[in-house]
């Protein structure tokens, strides 16, 4: 993708305070760039949590539906620092 405000910068966030502003503050970024970069994607709800028992590790669950092909579906993704 040749445009440089393309993505979230997910990584930075591993290394944030697992406090609910930060999550919401990155749900708000994957929301935005959403509508921006494939907004015929609707998205009923993000969910970002840190596992207790590892605190290097990021979760996201998105689940969104593509009402064009009456698809609903989830994404799960898990980040972890190196």
């Amino acid at each position: 993708m040749m445009d440089p405000k393309f993505g979230v910068g997910i990584k930075r966030y591993l290394f944030e305070q697992n406090v609910p502003s930060v999550s919401g503050q990155l749900a708000t970024e994957i929301q935005k760039q959403i509508e921006k970069y494939i907004n015929f994607v609707v998205v009923s709800d993000i969910q970002v949590f840190v596992p207790q028992d590892d605190e290097n590790v990021l979760n996201l669950k998105i689940i969104f539906s593509i009402p064009s092909l009456n698809v609903t579906d989830q994404l799960n993704l898990s980040l972890q620092s190196n």
